[in-house]
């Protein structure tokens, strides 16, 4: 399960919204709203794109992504 506030919190440090986060990786933006308001689930192709793309720290990825 997505920690929503987390990466939230990620964009809004970087200055980032979610159409910034959709053009760098290439993920479809309703995609990203869905994954955001939780009304979808964040696949792991998708969860590595924004890993990946933000270049987040390990530990920081799992926050975001792996926290129950």
């Amino acid at each position: 399960m997505v920690n929503k506030e987390a990466l939230k919190r990620e964009l809004d440090s970087r200055k980032m919204t979610v159409d910034d986060l959709s053009d760098l990786t290439g993920i479809d933006r309703s995609t990203i709203y869905r994954i955001l308001s939780g009304s979808s689930k964040c696949n792991v192709e998708t969860a590595t794109k924004i890993v990946n793309k933000l270049r987040l720290k390990p530990n920081v990825a799992m926050s975001i992504f792996f926290e129950e």
